[in-house]
């Protein structure tokens, strides 16, 4: 039997007879307890062994495979979805563990991810640890990910350290004005987006979405935010909901101008809903012809009246990544400074296509030497390869234009980036220099060039394509 000790004046301890009462209560509010509970403290709020089951409305639980199930372990004073908590489980079926800290910091693992009997399967974008640490002022992120990146169906393992820097992007990003100054109420059908000074985060406001009858949709839109193309932004913010018919989200969107223009991409922040606030951020890479992006919140589902989802404190920041790892079939590529930004190779390093090559020396031409593929066909190529950070560059190719060259098509990793360069003259013409600006060399890594040729001048009388040598470097080198 366990005893409970009590000291004080008889109103003390009714008050405390009240609050522990009342700490049982919401407590068992909180969840379902199907299994067996081995230990049950409300006033800490932790729960262990059996299946616990959490859900947003204490008169509307959520079916068997919704909501949370396994084990939650909160702070005191904590809630789903609030600060300091420890969570091993399941939430809408997908797998969540990790470690919790105030404002969303810490380690965590979760969202798009089971248990197999081979370990954890993941799919789409997956934050596995993440951690931050405080000194002086000097604020990083250390990230392990797993990502599939744009264009790629192989995903990749990367570890970063970053930084935030340039201050809020996103304007009015609490409501704090009290209204929707720099927001657009897009959509509202069957509900309507409202200021609330009740429920929210942080500050002084919120907004939600308040569900009418039939089946609701509302969408609220960001003013456009400026960014730089390739630039990492990292998207934050919080949500809450009331029900787990609704379907909630907030995404960004990227534009290939600052007002209008084209929608380039859309991003993911962050979906559905949990007991309290739920924690979103994602970190993305704009599109490489990006001027603007846009948060969208969006709310949808079954007809649900008098059902409601929040969101408040959303930013938008520019990320520095201070260093970047990834490990991927290719091999391992890393950022800043481990890669060089320049690269040089003679032709006699070239490889062919399966055929002999003839060197030839002739002291008219620079280092008095050539290289040709001595078939001399069409189609006939060479390829190099080097290391070379990401940027934009210059590509040069020395050479010898006569009456018997080629075309030459050029190749950066399987992309086409110089289309038809005529090795054709008149006459024996030496120390010709091709040169190309503008090459994005999109990655840092391993990177090959191939040159290939591809038909001749109608005057020409074969496909000879004579090379020296050829270099990259960057423009602002």
């Amino acid at each position: 039997m366990n005893e409970l000790l009590l000291l004080g004046t008889e109103g003390n301890i009714i008050d405390r007879i009240r609050s522990i009462q009342k700490a049982l209560e919401d407590a068992q509010k909180d969840v379902i307890v199907p299994g067996v509970i081995s230990e049950l403290t409300p006033n800490l709020g932790i729960m262990t062994a059996g299946e616990l089951r959490s859900y947003a409305d204490p008169t509307d639980p959520s079916a068997p495979g919704d909501g949370f199930s396994g084990v939650r372990i909160l702070g005191i004073g904590a809630d789903y979805g609030g600060s300091l908590y420890a969570i091993l489980g399941a939430v809408n079926d997908s797998l969540t563990f990790g470690i919790r800290l105030s404002d969303g910091l810490g380690v965590w693992g979760g969202g798009n991810a089971t248990m197999g009997p081979e370990g954890i399967n993941l799919t789409g974008l997956t934050t596995i640890i993440r951690a931050v640490a405080e000194f002086g002022g000097n604020t990083r992120t250390g990230r392990l990910m797993m990502t599939v990146p744009d264009g790629e169906t192989i995903p990749v393992w990367a570890m970063d350290l970053t930084s935030v820097g340039g201050g809020e992007l996103l304007a009015n990003p609490g409501f704090e004005t009290g209204d929707f100054t720099n927001w657009t109420k897009t959509t509202e059908t069957n509900g309507a987006w409202v200021i609330d000074s009740v429920m929210k985060y942080a500050g002084s406001y919120s907004t939600y979405f308040g569900c009418g009858g039939g089946v609701p949709a509302g969408v609220l839109t960001s003013d456009r935010v400026g960014v730089t193309a390739l630039s990492n932004y990292l998207f934050s913010g919080y949500s809450r909901a009331t029900s787990d018919t609704l379907t909630v989200k907030a995404e960004v969107k990227w534009y290939d101008h600052a007002g209008a223009g084209n929608l380039l991409r859309t991003d993911l922040i962050g979906s559905g809903v949990g007991g309290g606030w739920l924690y979103w951020d994602k970190t993305f890479e704009a599109p490489a012809t990006a001027l603007s992006c846009a948060m969208v919140f969006t709310v949808g589902g079954a007809a649900n009246p008098g059902r409601f989802v929040w969101y408040d404190a959303f930013s938008i920041t520019l990320i520095t990544i201070a260093q970047r790892l990834w490990l991927s079939d290719d091999g391992v590529q890393c950022t800043n400074g481990v890669y060089p930004t320049r690269m040089s190779r003679f032709s006699d390093e070239f490889l062919a296509n399966g055929a002999t090559t003839d060197h030839f020396y002739d002291g008219l031409q620079r280092y008095g030497t050539g290289t040709f593929v001595t078939a001399r066909a069409d189609a006939d190529w060479f390829t190099t390869s080097f290391m070379l950070q990401k940027g934009t560059y210059t590509l040069k190719i020395l050479g010898i234009t006569s009456n018997a060259g080629g075309k030459v098509d050029t190749y950066l990793d399987d992309v086409l980036i110089v289309s038809a360069d005529d090795w054709y003259s008149a006459g024996t013409v030496y120390n010709v220099i091709k040169s190309h600006a503008a090459i994005a060399v999109t990655y840092d890594g391993y990177h090959k060039l191939k040159f290939l040729v591809n038909g001749k001048n109608g005057a020409s009388s074969n496909f000879y394509f004579i090379t020296t040598k050829a270099w990259m470097y960057q423009a602002t080198d």
